[in-house]
């Protein structure tokens, strides 16, 4: 017997398993982002992944990535080199 999928059930998730090769300098930030924000080293990939999306979305609009400080009062446009 088959069961239709409701609206609220979400498709299965495929997981990929990758390796790659960070220089000592990228292995350190991660590391420090982990403990920082007491998440596992998967999880910190993801959501640097998921940033990058939203970055490379939005630069593909047109649209610019600031960023201010915490008064609001300095402004500062970040730059992204273009491959």
């Amino acid at each position: 017997m088959t069961t239709a999928m409701s609206d609220t059930q979400a498709p299965p998730v495929t997981k990929n398993r990758l390796s790659v090769n960070l220089s000592d300098e990228a292995a350190d930030a991660l590391r420090s982002y982990v403990k920082r924000h007491g998440v596992t080293v998967t999880e910190a990939i993801r959501r640097a992944i998921s940033i990058l999306k939203y970055v490379d979305d939005v630069r593909a609009e047109g649209s610019r990535i600031l960023v201010a400080d915490k008064d609001g009062k300095n402004i500062r446009e970040v730059v992204f080199f273009q491959s």
